[in-house]
């Protein structure tokens, strides 16, 4: 008994505290036996894929339904309670899954089917954007890490757009957000609509009506029909000292899926930073053409997430940790028909 901890109304505080270890310690060894099992899960999984990101990927989309379901039922007179127990052990062990992946082979590339963007000569480099005073100081900046930059005058935002989907240009410049109205969710709607990525964001300083303001610009590139992590990661300006920050857009069609999400953003530490909304019609409108299928419980909003991906994401060290690549998996596997926005630095 720990006799140091003196007693809390009437009960003996530390005989409490030592039944406590006692429980956890036989968990403990539980705990360390799914571990053991989930590396050797991911053992498995990279001898069978043999390096087949599209194996990969079907293995892991096989699994969705398998891990976190067969928990045996604790004697609790709250059934929801349980059920949302072994939904938090489901979700842990598959980052647990994503983590070992990751820690494994070493490298993203294994991870997902990786297509390059292919610009002509004339394209790249160059950027297009809506010329003003404050979009100028953006490119100024953004300019200055682009190798062989130049500038094309765009006459309107949707312009600049359109620049990028064509081919004509490799980036565009947008406004995203102001210090006195927050997130600009009309251009977030360009973002969907032509399939950007934002890869950079740079912060303009001036002032509105005598007072001190920021307009935060992004410099957004052309995105594929399907995204994958290796096209995040070779984003060159994650070079940047600055830890990146991850925007994505997702659609909570059923539910809890957007409870998930943040469950799994806290197991790897992955703080969310910002949530904003989006009408769910017009979100669906721009992605499928439709509003997708849905239940009673689907909310009446697209949310636009933004997530602190801290300074262990591009660490080559296989000993650290991997859980934000670990959270990236967890979005391309388990929440892969919505769209990530960007991953991305502040320069």
């Amino acid at each position: 008994m720990n006799t140091n901890i003196p007693e809390l109304r009437g009960f003996d505080t530390g005989l409490v505290l030592d039944n406590l270890a006692v429980i956890f310690g036989r968990q403990e060894p539980w705990l360390t036996a799914t571990i053991a099992q989930i590396s050797e899960l991911a053992d498995a999984i990279i001898h069978d894929a043999e390096h087949d990101p599209d194996t990969m990927y079907s293995i892991l989309l096989s699994l969705l339904g398998q891990m976190g379901e067969d928990f045996p039922l604790a004697h609790h007179s709250d059934g929801q309670h349980i059920s949302g127990m072994e939904k938090c052990l489901g979700v842990y062990q598959k980052l647990l899954l994503y983590h070992f992946l990751f820690q494994k082979t070493g490298n993203y590339g294994v991870m997902t089917s990786h297509s390059p963007r292919n610009l002509p000569p004339s394209a790249q480099g160059r950027i297009a954007y809506m010329k003003s005073t404050l979009a100028s100081k953006a490119y100024i900046r953004f300019a200055s890490e682009v190798e062989g930059c130049r500038a094309t005058d765009a006459h309107s935002f949707v312009d600049a757009c359109e620049e990028v989907q064509n081919g004509l240009c490799e980036y565009c410049i947008l406004p995203l957000r102001t210090s006195t109205d927050g997130q600009l969710m009309s251009f977030y709607r360009l973002i969907i609509k032509y399939r950007l990525q934002i890869v950079a964001v740079y912060d303009v300083h001036h002032k509105t009506g005598g007072h001190p303001a920021t307009t935060t610009f992004g410099l957004l590139r052309g995105m594929g029909e399907s995204w994958d992590i290796q096209d995040l990661l070779d984003n060159p300006f994650l070079q940047q000292s600055t830890p990146p920050t991850l925007s994505l857009l997702y659609i909570s069609e059923k539910k809890n899926i957007f409870g998930d999400v943040l469950m799994a953003s806290e197991c790897c530490h992955v703080p969310l930073t910002e949530a904003s909304t989006l009408p769910l019609d017009e979100v669906a409108a721009l992605l499928y053409g439709q509003l997708p299928d849905a239940d009673t419980s689907t909310p009446a909003n697209a949310f636009v997430l933004s997530f602190d991906m801290g300074e262990q994401l591009l660490t080559p060290n296989p000993n650290e940790s991997t859980m934000p690549q670990a959270f990236l998996m967890h979005l391309m596997v388990e929440a892969s028909e919505h769209l990530v926005l960007g991953l991305y630095p502040q320069l």
